[in-house]
């Protein structure tokens, strides 16, 4: 009598009574078969099968005996990893670097973006996981996010989404979206709404078969052509909005895998990695331009003698907010006025009403303190809209300041003066001014 127990997994045969009048022993060859479930499961794990065996007799006790058998499941086994492969920009800078071992063509390049192939082993010595720095607003970025099936089985219904976070956007000539694997083989794709930067995109499973192959073979070879691999690039452009020094952070997340067409999903807890995108932050410099008196040459003042500076400020093109320029001079020179505040081009603009004037001649701006030591200028939110990353939009801050009469500015005294630039998301000193005084 067969009797099976499905909350145990489990099951029993009750032979019965057994009568041999001849006392020889006798052999029960039971066959049976079993099927592997599609529930999710570690690759290469053992499995190990139990048989119980007993009996009775009138003769003797009970008796009885145990046996098991292993054997090794195999499943597919899915990672995302995610990097920035290329850009628009001839100076941006990777870390890692280079972001890739394989090179990736410039945004808007044709489908495959590389030279393929990319395979595990490729990318077990070199992964593509560079984020990227000295980049700003108009520059294109190309990312690759890398879905690979090291298991030892097909993945089936393999399902990724990425975000698209403030400070980027999809680019006027679309996302350019590429899903190859890693021979260059374009891999066919279901949209779940909204597309990669939405709800995601799922790779078809072509007549049954799974849409990635397995990672390695049953001898542990990893797949040599990459077949295994979804090569997912695409391109995004940053915003006018983009803040000087701002970390922009974006994710690729693996949804779904299975390891039959339609099974139960494998990512209990979705995998995923990101890419911070690190925003150029602004450069500045503090120069001497001249002086009120002909009779000195130089950088060499007398007490009273007026002297003229330039601040110089590299701008970075988006949004550089809440700028401050602040002076604290040495003893020895004090801060006299504003001649102008020029911005390169037009394209360089203040939050100010009255614009750059206002940060220049307004009563209240700048602001000046400590004697004239310390004069503080305030300079709204700097906007550069100029995307042409071949032209640089600076900011030129004039101001004169005199040589004081007091008893520390003797013969050969030099002064070294500094100023501070600072906006929402930090700040910067100048390379210093030397004046001397004769």
């Amino acid at each position: 009598m067969l009797s099976v127990d499905s909350l145990n997994n489990s099951f029993s045969l009750l032979y019965g009574n057994f009568d041999s009048v001849l006392n020889t022993p006798t052999v029960i060859d039971l066959l049976f078969t079993v099927t592997i479930s599609n529930d999710p499961f570690a690759d290469e794990l053992y499995l190990t099968n139990q048989v119980r065996v007993y009996e009775g007799s009138t003769n003797h006790d009970e008796s009885d005996e145990t046996a098991i058998i292993q054997f090794i499941l195999e499943e597919p086994f899915m990672a995302i990893t995610k990097g920035a492969v290329s850009s628009s920009r001839n100076n941006e800078v990777y870390s890692p670097a280079p972001p890739s071992p394989v090179a990736f063509s410039d945004p808007g390049g044709a489908c495959p973006r590389f030279a393929p192939p990319i395979t595990s082993a490729i990318l077990a010595a070199d992964p593509i996981t560079s984020d990227l720095s000295q980049v700003d607003a108009g520059d294109v970025v190309t990312f690759a996010v890398i879905l690979e099936n090291t298991g030892h089985t097909g993945a089936y219904d393999v399902a990724a989404r990425d975000d698209l976070p403030a400070g980027f956007a999809v680019p006027g000539a679309g996302l350019n979206l590429c899903v190859t694997d890693g021979s260059g083989n374009a891999l066919p794709f279901t949209d779940l709404g909204g597309g990669f930067l939405g709800t995601g995109i799922q790779l078809d499973d072509a007549a049954g078969a799974p849409a990635l192959t397995a990672g390695q073979d049953a001898a542990d070879v990893p797949n040599p052509v990459g077949e295994n691999l979804a090569i997912i690039t695409f391109d995004l452009v940053l915003t006018n909005t983009v803040g000087s020094a701002d970390t922009i952070t974006n994710t690729a997340t693996l949804t779904n895998y299975a390891n039959t067409e339609g099974g139960p999903d494998f990512t209990t807890e979705n995998p995923f990695d990101d890419v911070d995108t690190l925003i150029r932050q602004p450069q500045s410099a503090k120069s001497f331009v001249t002086s009120n008196q002909a009779h000195t040459s130089g950088v060499n003042l007398v007490i009273g003698e007026i002297a003229t500076f330039d601040l110089t400020i590299t701008i970075p093109e988006g949004l550089t907010a809440a700028a401050v320029l602040t002076d604290n001079m040495p003893a020895g020179l004090a801060f006299v006025d504003c001649v102008s505040i020029t911005p390169s081009s037009a394209d360089l603009t203040t939050s100010l009403p009255g614009g750059f004037n206002d940060a220049c001649n307004d009563p209240t701006n700048p602001t000046v303190a400590n004697d004239g030591d310390l004069v503080t200028f305030t300079l709204g939110d700097l906007s550069n809209i100029n995307t042409d990353n071949t032209l640089a939009e600076t900011l030129t801050v004039r101001f004169t300041a005199v040589a004081l009469n007091i008893a520390s500015n003797q013969q050969g005294t030099s002064l070294s003066n500094a100023a501070v630039f600072s906006w929402v998301d930090g700040s910067q000193t100048t390379s210093p001014a030397i004046v001397a005084i004769v």
